[in-house]
């Protein structure tokens, strides 16, 4: 689930990377070089891919909020980097899943400090997915539209 503002500049790039490849042209006819015709597309396939990584590095790969807001549970692939003030880990004992408590590992985006543990009660939960939102423009959705589990019942 693409974020809107990462959309928007996938579109953006896009965009730029036909406006790049038509100037190419332009300048391939007036000067008579193919070697624009590349320039142009290679600027093209640059701006696409750094759209890209962005929409893709930068998004949250699996968020949980239950409907009591017991867990919330982000997951990211363990190569790439996060930046600190942009993401947030929250680690929660899934063995047990009648504890409410996370432990942030990374909470900048969330305002909170480092290694801080809060109990994840519903208007929390609620107001952690209002901040996380407005400082990084990602919507946490509910579970039960984004992956159907439900750590109550271990599901």
């Amino acid at each position: 689930m693409a974020n809107p503002i990462d959309r928007q500049f996938i579109n953006i790039g896009m965009a730029t990377s036909g406006f790049f490849i038509v100037i190419g042209l332009f300048f391939s006819l007036i000067f008579n070089s193919i070697i624009f015709i590349f320039i142009g597309g290679g600027i093209c396939f640059l701006l696409l891919a750094v759209c890209w990584l962005r929409e893709y590095y930068l998004r949250p790969r699996s968020v949980i909020i239950t409907d009591d807001g017991v867990q919330l549970l982000f997951r990211y692939k363990k190569e790439r980097p996060v930046p600190w003030n942009e993401m947030a880990y929250i680690y929660i004992d899934l063995s047990d899943p009648s504890t409410a408590y996370g432990r942030f590992a990374r909470g900048g985006a969330l305002g909170l400090s480092k290694g801080e543990t809060i109990h994840l009660t519903p208007e929390i939960a609620q107001k952690v997915s209002v901040r996380f939102r407005e400082r990084t423009g990602f919507v946490l959705p509910d579970y039960r539209e984004y992956c159907g589990f439900d750590v109550r019942n271990g599901v």
